[in-house]
């Protein structure tokens, strides 16, 4: 049996603080099959605490608490989901202005994909799904698992990815896998058939990141496409940072690229993508790095490029090429990158790159 506890506040008439409904229970004896940190076995006991008011200024609003793993606070005025907000850890949840969910608090982890199937339950068809409001997402810190293509339980399924709520979020502190970042901004905007990506940025030691983005995956196809600008005041740190060696020491970068990949943008990989990316370096180094340290960057790879195409001019140049700018353009197809006019200019001499860098196979011509 479940022990619970309702209490009913009735307002004395001239009182207008409408009639409320209070319910606890410690869920001893009752398993609840939820993800974390809402799921709970049949032994172990959990506060739970659920508030409703039935009348008064605030009718329809519905608040709860379990435990100090999360908290809600949601305006239910006319049976219509107007605004909520949860709060993870202790504390408790805000409730924002009309048409948003707000999210704050602090969770040491959450699996996306575990509570999109969770809630699939609230929605059989199309018709019956619940329309929610702007999700704002507010956090300090937000640290996401590297996804490992194939490994079930990673990203979202395309069909959680429809059902998400247009988003609006701000990251002081972003993290994937082994990559730490500053900030990560972004919005979305949902149509049928259509998600944006708008005023994306991203942002971390020596890099900033601006773009934006489209999923289509309407009339049987999906394909995702994001514009992106990048600019660093120190290329060599920055590629470092991102987990490459880096050839290149120093150098200011500024880059803009346009992409594309069929599928869902969790589907990005370099066997996939297709498009154009624009480079201009100003003022760094060119030198040696030790093989297999770190991952190598495809056309700047030491291990995949011959002599003079890596730039070992070690006849000529004993420290290095220094270089006063390096500027081209390279076409991203299908598991290849191919350039035609990658010009590096410096004080000793001036060199032009051409040709095709497989990216998977590791290959060139």
């Amino acid at each position: 049996t479940l022990n619970w506890q309702a209490t009913l506040s009735i307002p004395h008439r001239h009182d207008h603080a409408g009639a409320m409904l209070n319910v606890t229970s410690d869920l001893a004896g009752t398993a609840v099959e939820l993800p974390f940190p809402l799921g709970k076995t049949a032994r172990e006991r959990r506060r739970w605490t659920v508030s409703l008011w039935l009348s008064g200024p605030r009718k329809g609003e519905t608040w709860f608490s379990a435990a100090d793993a999360l908290s809600g606070a949601f305006d239910l005025a006319d049976g219509r989901l107007r605004r909520g907000g949860l709060h993870f850890g202790p504390g408790t949840a805000i409730l924002p202005q009309p048409k948003e969910i707000l999210v704050t608090g602090a969770v040491d982890g959450l699996d996306l994909s575990a509570w999109g199937k969770a809630l699939q339950g609230l929605a059989k068809d199309e018709k019956s799904r619940l329309e929610l409001p702007m999700l704002v997402v507010a956090m300090d810190r937000l640290h996401l698992a590297e996804f490992q293509s194939g490994k079930k339980g990673g990203a979202l399924a395309p069909s959680d990815l429809k059902r998400l709520p247009p988003m609006r979020v701000d990251v002081a502190r972003f993290g994937y896998g082994a990559l730490a970042f500053s900030r990560l901004k972004f919005r979305t905007v949902a149509t049928p058939g259509l998600i944006r990506v708008e005023d994306l940025v991203l942002e971390g030691q020596h890099m900033r990141f601006v773009g934006r983005g489209r999923w289509n995956y309407g009339l049987n196809r999906s394909l995702t496409k994001l514009d992106v600008t990048a600019e660093s005041d120190d290329f060599g740190r920055m590629m470092t940072t991102l987990g490459f060696a880096s050839v290149i020491k120093h150098g200011v970068l500024q880059a803009k690229g346009e992409f594309n990949w069929p599928g869902t943008p969790g589907d990005v990989g370099l066997a996939r993508i297709n498009g154009n990316l624009h480079v201009k370096v100003k003022d760094g180094t060119m030198e040696e790095v030790e093989p297999g340290a770190g991952r190598l960057l495809g056309l700047l790879s030491l291990d995949a490029l011959p002599r003079r195409l890596l730039l070992d001019f070690s006849d000529l140049f004993h420290k290095g090429f220094r270089f006063e700018r390096i500027k081209g353009d390279v076409r991203f197809d299908q598991g290849n990158a191919y350039t035609d006019n990658m010009k590096m200019e410096g004080a000793s001499a001036t060199l032009l790159v051409g040709g095709r860098t497989g990216l998977v196979q590791h290959d060139y011509d």
